[in-house]
């Protein structure tokens, strides 16, 4: 799981990196994954939007929506492509990732392995 994790925080440190040209110096961005208590809501979610709105000046929708939008072109590059199945917005500017079936389960068989 590290290993997907890994893989979407770097695209949305990509992301953010692109699309707000006026936080390219932040150091103090972090974006954390969680896992959602309802499981509705997919296999990991991130705030990022909402942590990002009042730097920005924006409604964490409009943030969520622009960070939404670059990650559905990132969709169709690998490892992005053979990890998440579908990407949404929920609530107040939640992006929440739905795995491939795939992806957790050869993360279950690398935790076997080892």
């Amino acid at each position: 799981m590290e290993k997907i994790e890994l893989h979407i925080v770097s695209a949305l440190r990509e992301i953010i990196s692109d699309n707000f040209v006026e936080l390219k110096n932040s150091r103090d961005i972090t974006v954390y994954l969680d896992t959602p208590k309802n499981k509705e809501f997919g296999d990991l979610s991130t705030n990022i939007a909402m942590q990002l709105a009042k730097k920005l000046g924006k409604s964490p929708i409009e943030v969520a929506n622009i960070i939404l939008g670059s990650l559905k072109k990132d969709l169709n590059r690998l490892p992005l492509k053979e990890l998440l199945a579908y990407v949404k917005i929920e609530g107040p500017g939640f992006i929440n990732f739905c795995l491939i079936e795939k992806s957790l389960y050869d993360g279950i068989k690398e935790i076997l392995k080892k």
